[in-house]
């Protein structure tokens, strides 16, 4: 979630993650990305249950949609509620149980796609400016040298 400040690739899911305390009044002026998949690696993929089949399985398509990560199996139900929790804006308050679920289901999801995924030297912070709504984004490598910090392009 980058606020609509910073605008995000066509080609890859990028999985940003917040790194200030949560408050009420106050937005996060900085994300994290914790990784990226680039977008052929995901199938929008039918459900499929079958039981006691003859040989060759029949071709039962169910009506359930679910995105699924190629390499890391992870799955994620695509379903009328969820994909209208993603369209409106998030909310702020743990009350408000749909989002609170919708953003575990999610987090599992990515967390899944990550443990295949990651980059063990780089990272990559956002910098939300919400006065002029413009995002600027800088990428590290990380050293064992603590006294060494290098910018990449």
């Amino acid at each position: 979630m980058n606020y609509k400040t910073y605008s995000a690739s066509l080609a890859r899911l990028q999985l940003w993650v917040d790194h200030s305390i949560e408050r009420r009044t106050e937005r996060a002026h900085g994300q994290i990305l914790a990784g990226e998949a680039e977008s052929q690696e995901f199938n929008i993929k039918p459900s499929q249950v079958l039981i006691n089949f003859q040989n060759p399985p029949p071709d039962i398509i169910g009506t359930n949609r679910f995105l699924v990560h190629k390499t890391s199996n992870s799955i994620f139900k695509l379903d009328a509620e969820k994909l209208s929790l993603i369209k409106m804006l998030r909310s702020f308050r743990r009350a408000d149980r749909r989002h609170s679920d919708l953003e575990w289901d999610l987090t599992r999801f990515f967390e899944m796609i990550l443990r295949n995924q990651y980059s063990e030297y780089d990272i990559g912070i956002l910098i939300c400016d919400f006065n002029t709504m413009v995002g600027k984004m800088a990428n590290y490598k990380i050293s064992l040298d603590a006294q060494s910090i290098e910018e990449s392009q």
